[in-house]
């Protein structure tokens, strides 16, 4: 049986979401399915200018390479277009998006490359470039930065074993987003599989080993994910 996902947005903020049984009570709205054999996962949301762009890994069975493909929405989650927004050699997948110092910034995974590469947003939202090379103690998986009291922090999990991949939370800190990275003298900092894996912004801790979700924080959109109204 193949791993198939489904992305859908939620009309409420992440908090509202997180007590047992909440996401029950809120309609999901689900996003077309993208054909045989392909789905959509790992998503992110965006607003800007009165639309929602949400950026998703998109992966096909046929070619087993995963690349970030941008959905956007009006101001009333009516689907406009969608389109590609990065392609590599290699799989790419949880786009994380970062907005500092008047720049747009992604950092997919992308651990079969063999490094973590922050790309900047050229043309906002289907034109990224390179911008910088996080060096890291190991290669990172599904990076999350977040920026807290003047320092940014990055938490990941190493692409080592199979069961480092789920279990062993790593940190690292930098001045600027682009580093130079200062890895954790402690890592890895958490050894679980049940709440390490990093997923999505506010839930870098969302347990992965008891169910098949992942939520992010609003305005975020997710499988079976929050999406807030626009600002």
């Amino acid at each position: 049986m193949k791993d198939m996902w489904r992305v859908g947005l939620v009309r409420a903020p992440l908090e509202a979401l997180l007590a047992p049984g909440a996401l029950a009570r809120h309609e999901v709205q689900w996003i077309p399915d993208p054909g045989p054999l392909r789905f959509l996962a790992d998503p992110i949301g965006v607003w800007r200018d009165g639309r929602l762009y949400v950026f998703a890994e998109i992966y096909d069975y046929r070619d087993r390479v995963g690349a970030i493909e941008v959905l956007t929405f009006d101001a009333d989650l009516t689907l406009l277009n969608r389109r590609p927004a990065l392609k590599e050699a290699w799989h790419l997948s949880y786009p994380f998006i970062i907005e500092t110092d008047g720049e747009t910034y992604m950092l997919p995974e992308a651990h079969k490359s063999g490094r973590l590469t922050l790309y900047r947003a050229e043309a906002f939202p289907t034109r990224w470039v390179p911008a910088a090379v996080l060096d890291l103690d190991q290669v990172a998986i599904d990076a999350t930065p977040i920026f807290h009291e003047g320092r940014w922090w990055l938490f990941y999990t190493p692409a080592t074993t199979k069961a480092d991949k789920v279990s062993a939370l790593h940190v690292a800190w930098a001045d600027r987003l682009t580093g130079p990275w200062t890895p954790h003298a402690g890592n890895p900092v958490r050894y679980d599989p049940s709440s390490s894996r990093p997923g999505g912004r506010r839930s870098w801790s969302t347990a992965r080993s008891c169910c098949r979700s992942r939520t992010a924080g609003a305005p975020m959109a997710g499988r079976s994910a929050p999406c807030a109204s626009p600002p």
